[in-house]
């Protein structure tokens, strides 16, 4: 565990064990699955890649609308060739240009198709990667349910067990059970208690799965 912490081989790791105790709070389930969309490095490249598609579209279908132009232009010119005296000429022209490639046309429409169908193709493996991390997170989601019931079914089982065991104890100190039955009933309570360490064990486990899962970690 030093080494692949990058740590001193001779540093000793101590467990924590206070937090097979410590509460774990469990967010609804639709709210992983959002943080996983969210935080999923391919999913954000799927995104990316969709865009990026989409924009190409857009760009193409520029190409092919027409070019307007406004244009205005002053001439100041003289002599006046109709007549013999020294007169300026001053003409205005305002005018509205248009121009329309229609090789566009042809071209930018195969640019269009192609580029629908990479959009169609990014946002299918979106669809595709949005159900491999529900499935994750469900998973995930599950088994850390289905390791907090088991501590809540094991705690009743070692009340149980140590209730037994404090009755056969008072009875052995009466002389009314034998040393055998006393043994049986801390074996009972002591196996219990070690499945009840095990089944909290799992909890945290299953628990940094489905931070994993979403993408908290």
């Amino acid at each position: 565990m030093d080494i692949r912490l990058g740590l001193n081989e001779s540093q000793l790791i101590k467990p924590d064990t206070a937090l097979l105790y410590h509460p774990v709070s469990l967010e609804t389930y639709e709210q992983y699955v959002r943080e996983a969309y969210q935080d999923d490095p391919l999913m954000q490249r799927l995104r990316m890649q969709t865009e990026l598609a989409k924009n190409d579209i857009s760009l193409a279908r520029s190409a092919m609308r027409p070019n307007l132009s406004l244009y205005a232009s002053n001439t100041l010119a003289r002599p006046i060739a109709r007549t013999l005296e020294d007169l300026y000429n001053n003409n205005w022209n305002i005018g509205l240009s248009i121009s329309w490639p229609l090789f566009s046309f042809y071209k930018n429409n195969h640019k269009i198709k192609e580029n629908q169908v990479a959009v169609s193709l990014s946002q299918n493996a979106e669809e595709q990667q949005k159900q491999r991390i529900r499935l994750q997170v469900r998973t995930a989601y599950l088994r850390h349910q289905e390791a907090r019931d088991q501590v809540e079914a094991l705690q009743l089982s070692a009340r149980q067990a140590q209730e037994n065991y404090r009755i056969m104890q008072n009875r052995y100190m009466n002389q009314v059970a034998i040393l055998t039955d006393l043994l049986d009933a801390n074996a009972v309570r002591l196996e219990v208690e070690l499945q009840l360490t095990a089944a909290r064990t799992r909890v945290i486990y299953t628990y940094y799965q489905l931070l994993r899962a979403c993408g908290r970690l």
